[in-house]
C-alpha cells in the first residue's frame, strides 16, 4: 500500500509518503519534480496537461468513470471512454479509473480489462475496508474477466 498526498509536499515528507497527488486545478508537475516525491495527476475530458507534464507522472486518474455524488455535473467516461482516454496517453503512465467504483460493477471493468482502480466511497464507508481490497483485487484480476494475462493496452491501464 502506498500513501500518497494531495499537494502538500511538507506533509507528504513528514509522513513519507510516496508521493504527492496533483489535481486538474493544481500546478503543473514540473512545478514539483524537484522534491524527489513520485506525482500523479487527476485527469477529465479533455486532458488539460501536455505530454511534458505526464511524463514526470507514475500514475493518472481518469475520471469520473461512472456518476458520483460529489461531481454529478460531469458527465461519466464509462469503461469504453476511459480506456479510450487512457490508450491516448503516454504508455508509461499508469491509468486507474476512478469515480462511481463499486463492487457490483467490478465484473464490468474486467470484462473491459480495467484493471486498476482508485475509490474512496468504496472503501470510506465499507465496514471492512480490507476485504472489500480483496474482493476488488480478485474481481478485476486478469483471469476474472476473461482476458489476455499480459500484453494489451487495457491490462497496463
Amino acid at each position: 500500500v502506498e500513501l500518497w498526498v494531495s499537494e502538500d509536499v511538507a506533509l507528504a515528507r513528514a509522513l513519507g509518503a510516496t508521493g504527492v497527488h496533483l489535481a486538474e486545478r493544481s500546478p503543473p508537475p514540473a512545478t514539483f519534480a524537484a522534491t524527489g516525491l513520485a506525482l500523479g495527476v487527476s485527469l477529465h475530458r479533455p486532458v488539460s496537461r501536455g505530454v511534458a507534464d505526464l511524463a514526470l507522472c507514475r500514475h493518472a486518474f481518469l475520471a469520473p468513470l461512472f456518476r458520483t455524488p460529489s461531481k454529478p455535473e460531469s458527465a461519466p467516461l464509462r469503461p469504453d471512454g476511459f480506456l479510450a482516454l487512457a490508450a491516448g496517453l503516454p504508455p508509461a503512465l499508469r491509468c486507474f479509473a476512478l469515480g462511481g467504483i463499486t463492487v457490483e460493477r467490478l465484473p464490468e471493468l474486467a470484462r473491459h480489462g480495467i484493471r486498476h482502480v482508485a475509490a474512496i466511497r468504496l472503501f470510506f464507508d465499507a465496514g471492512d475496508p480490507a476485504r472489500v481490497a480483496a474482493v476488488v483485487r480478485e474481481r478485476l484480476a486478469p483471469a476474472a474477466g476473461g482476458a489476455a494475462s499480459s500484453g494489451t493496452a487495457e491490462e497496463r491501464r
